[in-house]
């Protein structure tokens, strides 16, 4: 699938969350600046060196009867934007975070953020999730544990961050947080998913340098 403009085309699917896999690529040239989008939302802009293919596997929900695709070239080394391949499945066993634009982040002044969960398909019995934080004493999360049933895998869960205050001028720190499958409690299809992880960052308030300073 080739254009140096826009293009789109759409797939017939039962609604669902399916796994997208995309390749992107020239074997002669370089290409750049491609851009793909998925249900109507810019996925990514992918440049490739010559003979360098790029490879990646989107969750993505249809909630219409079908998976929309576009392709856009913006105006890159030869204007050109490329689809190679596209795969589509059913989406497997899986854990989906959805983060804030611009990623995860708060601060000892006392903001918090929430992130959304939920699962990629449906169980057969209730999957639940531990949900921990790597550094306790920079960051806490709530609640501790979230409980998926065949009813509601699909619907968001709120886990939400909240920054700690330790007292100490350490920094801006980076802290990961863990949403792993307790096997003991879950649907076994569940059993050896990957944890998935969501990077924090926590901004400090103990002698922090001023973001903006004024001389008037």
């Amino acid at each position: 699938f080739f254009t140096r403009d826009v293009a789109e085309f759409s797939v017939d699917l039962p609604n669902g969350l399916y796994d997208v896999t995309v390749t992107m690529g020239d074997v002669v040239a370089l290409q750049d600046n491609m851009a793909l989008s998925l249900e109507g939302d810019l996925a990514d802009i992918v440049t490739t060196a010559a003979n360098q293919f790029y490879v990646h596997t989107y969750h993505v929900t249809v909630d219409d009867g079908q998976l929309n695709v576009g392709l856009e070239s913006l105006e890159g080394t030869y204007y050109n934007a490329i689809l190679n391949a596209l795969t589509i499945a059913p989406a497997g066993p899986g854990i989906l975070v959805a983060e804030p634009p611009g990623g995860t982040a708060v601060s000892e002044l006392g903001t918090n953020q929430n992130v959304s969960v939920s699962l990629t398909s449906a169980p057969e019995s209730n999957v639940v999730l531990n949900v921990s934080s790597g550094d306790t004493g920079e960051v806490a999360v709530s609640p501790a544990t979230l409980t998926f049933t065949p009813d509601n895998w699909n619907v968001p869960q709120a886990v939400t961050v909240t920054c700690v205050d330790d007292g100490t001028a350490d920094g801006h720190q980076n802290t990961v947080i863990s949403l792993s499958v307790d096997a003991g409690q879950s649907d076994d299809a569940y059993d050896g998913v990957s944890a998935a992880t969501v990077d924090v960052t926590t901004y400090e308030d103990e002698g922090s340098t001023p973001l903006f300073e004024f001389d008037f």
